[in-house]
């Protein structure tokens, strides 16, 4: 960089470095006649068009002192040089590395130069035409991306370039056939460093294979990675990929083909009403039952769930039966995190905490670090409804370890939401407030589940009087899921926001666009069948009681609110705001409703008021 900016400071008075410079100095390696180079260009060229034509490098960067050697004048000139004192194999394994942008290992520099290539990789490493990267298993090999531009060249001249682009394909999609049940098993994290070393890699073989018009080849290195980008908290790029592997024209009808049209047509499904949901849900399944989903263990875990959207109880129950005696241990491992969360939804703590013990106990068996940390993070929230907050920090610090090792995103938006709950009841408002800031820049979080950060923070900044600030962030909310709508099953984060927004109106005494806002939350939450979330709307709708003068029914609506839950959670803000209104007697008669009449009196509480926008 000092050479650089001594350089272009000649060329250009007054030149100040900034995040271009320090790109041009990345991308040319930091070799000193690439940057002087380049500097010179500053004479005609503004920094931000340098930058953008360094792709063009060996044409860009021409000239240089005229008192320079004659191989010295261009930056080509140099590396032909170089090239021309290696024997006629390093030169052709040199060309053939430059279609590694993330490097090579001894196994992946092999495949791709056909011979072993272990003595040609340590010729070159002692010519400084590559540089082994320090701290890596398996060893691995990087090109300065100068000379890999070289290389391509090269390769395309002795026309090698499309038969060294299929070995590459070929090895990087066996390899992530490979990884893929590892990332699963105990030797989860190496795997995953493995193919985290190898990702960009993987990405131009897919890229290759794609623009090859390999549609088959594509469709199946793209679905063989979904496991990968989940650990990655990555949804996005699954998403981007798949799409990318599903335009290939040409491609023949395949299991991987349908899963990558299921996954990607499945948001479109459920944003459907519920009678064209079941349907198309239905019409799912029936693709899919050909599908052998032995060595298929996503699909296996995804068939009880896709039942559950199609209301197939039979079926629901069938496929839950074939994952439980799954051949691969980590199917029925899965299957206790799914009852879990269905018996959390239902409200039947106890169930889940039995399914979570199990699942815990599976998941340290198999060696899914990921699975083991969902596990830990439900029982986290499991033990904070029942007011054990201590014990609940501490599966959430167990959630966390059991995480390291793999991408920092993944889990953390959700993990820190939590960490944020826990800190606020603990009365850490200031911490609370740091960690649900933190959790809106994760990348692993979607719309619903930012609508979860955001709403968690509006608690905060209701805990600490700061009732204008809880509403600019509900409004944010709401106007972020108004931009990509929730499906009505998976419409948690609005519900959410419309309850927490009924609370702060009713503190505010806003007390008509209170009671708009329950009746807007409600059925909403109702659609979800998700417990919890219908509970919320009761505490909602019974602190809008309470301030209207109603003691005696916002006791009834706080104890309804409880039995759909399955726990008091008196240690939640918005239920410990309401202790002092609460009469027992009518309190203990709301916690002992059936489901059915706490779902009616929450009905009755709703209705009193037209939505919001009405």
């Amino acid at each position: 960089m000092r050479l650089f900016a001594d350089r272009a400071a000649a060329a250009l008075p007054g030149f100040t470095v900034d995040d271009t410079a320090v790109e041009i100095c990345r991308r040319l390696d930091g070799l000193p006649l690439a940057l002087e180079l380049a500097a010179a260009r500053l004479r005609s060229l503004p920094l931000h068009e340098l930058a953008e034509r360094l792709d063009d490098r060996f044409r860009l960067l021409t000239g240089g002192s005229r008192t320079a050697l004659p191989r010295h004048r261009t930056l080509r000139a140099v590396v032909d040089w170089s090239w021309e004192l290696l024997g006629e194999d390093e030169r052709r394994l040199a060309r053939r590395l430059a279609v590694f942008p993330a490097g090579a290992t001894v196994e992946s520099a092999t495949a791709v130069h056909g011979a072993d290539a272990f003595d040609g990789l340590v010729a070159l490493v002692d010519r400084s035409l590559l540089q082994m990267v320090p701290d890596t298993s398996p060893v691995r090999y990087r090109m300065l991306e100068t000379i890999r531009e070289y290389g391509l060249e090269r390769l395309a001249e002795a026309g090698e370039l499309r038969s060294a682009r299929t070995a590459h394909a070929r090895y990087l999609a066996e390899l992530a056939e490979r990884a893929e049940p590892q990332l699963r098993r105990p030797g989860q994290k190496r795997w995953f460093a493995r193919m985290q070393d190898e990702r960009e890699n993987i990405l131009a073989a897919l890229r290759f294979l794609g623009d090859a018009g390999d549609a088959r080849g594509a469709l199946r290195l793209a679905v063989t990675l979904l496991w990968f980008w989940l650990l990655s908290g990555s949804a996005n790029e699954a998403n981007a990929w798949l799409d990318f592997a599903l335009a290939v024209e040409g491609g023949p009808d395949s299991d991987d083909q349908l899963i990558a049209s299921s996954i990607r047509g499945f948001e479109g499904r459920i944003r459907a009403d519920a009678d064209e949901l079941r349907s198309s849900m239905v019409e799912l399944l029936d693709r899919g039952e050909a599908i052998d989903d032995r060595e298929r263990p996503l699909v296996a875990l995804a068939r009880p769930v896709i039942a559950i959207f199609a209301g197939d109880e039979e079926r629901r129950r069938a496929y839950e039966a074939a994952a439980a005696a799954h051949p691969d241990p980590w199917v029925p491992a899965a299957l206790h995190l799914l009852h879990a969360g269905h018996a959390e939804n239902e409200g039947d703590l106890e169930v889940m905490g039995a399914e979570l013990g199990k699942g815990r106990a599976a998941f340290a068996e198999v060696g899914d670090a990921w699975g083991l940390s969902m596990a830990l993070f439900l029982e986290s929230g499991r033990l904070l409804l029942g007011g054990e907050l201590e014990a609940a920090h501490e599966r959430l610090g167990e959630a966390e370890a059991a995480l390291e090792g793999l991408d920092p995103d993944t889990g953390a938006g959700m993990l820190d939401t939590r960490r944020a709950d826990i800190l606020l009841r603990l009365g850490n408002v200031d911490e609370a407030r740091v960690r649900a800031r933190a959790a809106r820049e994760r990348r692993d979080l979607g719309s619903d589940d930012l609508a979860f950060a955001q709403a968690q923070q509006a608690r905060i900044e209701l805990v600490a009087g700061d009732l204008e600030a809880a509403r600019a962030e509900l409004e944010d909310a709401r106007e972020r899921l108004a931009r990509r709508p929730p499906p009505p099953a998976q419409g948690h984060g609005s519900a959410l926001i419309e309850a927490l927004s009924a609370i702060v109106a009713a503190e505010a005494g806003a007390l008509d666009d209170a009671e708009r806002h329950v009746a807007a939350a409600f059925p909403v939450a109702l659609a979800t069948s998700d417990m919890p979330i219908v509970a919320a709307v009761g505490v909602a709708a019974a602190t809008v009681a309470a301030v209207r003068g109603r003691a005696e029914e916002a006791s009834v609506l706080l104890g309804a609110a409880a039995a759909l839950r399955g726990a008091d959670d008196f240690t939640s803000p918005e239920v410990a705001r309401l202790r002092d209104e609460v009469q027992s007697p009518a309190y203990d008669r709301g916690r002992a409703l059936s489901r059915e009449q706490a779902l009616a009196r929450l009905q009755a509480a709703a209705s009193r008021a037209a939505p919001v926008g009405a």
